[in-house]
């Protein structure tokens, strides 16, 4: 009996070869969210569900197959899987409607004969709202300062045009109305004003006028 235990455990070993190489290779897509966007899967970084696509193009450009991230056995671990490959050349092209890739979405790869172990590729995205956010927010405090900049200029501006009317004003006000002030008076107190002469009854007449006593 242990012979027999023996004898059909080392055929195993002998045929588990042979039927990996019969049933072609594996290429697997692992996503990620990639909340640093560095471009790679780094401890604490969650695994995407859903949301990630996967086109399996052969090397004449011709989709051989598809898979969603969504349907997915192995979705828990972001896992999108090709079985029975060829050994060949393909190419993969990896899209997202909702997220924003940070590694690249168009990947080529080369299924050997007799492979061992299935060739897997990280994929990294963010999520398309913060991306915009991150994107965003320089550019409106940019803005903002630009603002501030033309409303500070504008106030100085303005500022700076009710200072030189002012010294405008002052300037005219000395050297024409106030030079002009003392000869007006000098001309009406010297037209009203007139000669008086005294005659010999001690009265006091204006000059000019007859005296009929």
């Amino acid at each position: 009996m242990i012979k027999r235990l023996i004898l059909l455990t080392f055929c195993l070993l002998i045929a588990l070869p042979l039927l990996a190489q019969d049933s072609g290779g594996q290429f697997w897509v692992q996503a990620f969210e990639d909340r640093n966007g560095n471009g790679q899967h780094d401890p604490g970084e969650p695994f995407l569900t859903r949301g990630v696509s996967v086109d399996l193009l052969n090397a004449s450009g011709v989709v051989m197959a598809s898979g969603t991230l969504d349907n997915a056995p192995f979705a828990n671990r972001g896992f999108i899987g090709f079985l029975y490959l060829a050994p060949g050349k393909y190419s993969a092209v990896i899209t997202s409607t909702d997220l924003t890739p940070t590694t690249p979405d168009h990947v080529d790869v080369t299924i050997t004969q007799g492979a061992s172990t299935p060739v897997t590729v990280m994929f990294g995205a963010q999520k398309a709202a913060s991306a915009a956010d991150s994107s965003s927010t320089p550019v409106t405090s940019s803005l903002l300062n630009t603002e501030l900049a033309r409303i500070a200029l504008s106030g100085f501006g303005a500022l700076a045009v009710v200072g030189v009317m002012a010294i405008i004003g002052l300037l005219i006000y000395l050297l024409v109305l106030r030079r002009r002030a003392p000869r007006d008076i000098r001309a009406t107190t010297t037209g009203s004003m007139r000669p008086v002469r005294v005659d010999q009854t001690g009265e006091m007449r204006k000059t000019g006028e007859i005296n009929k006593t």
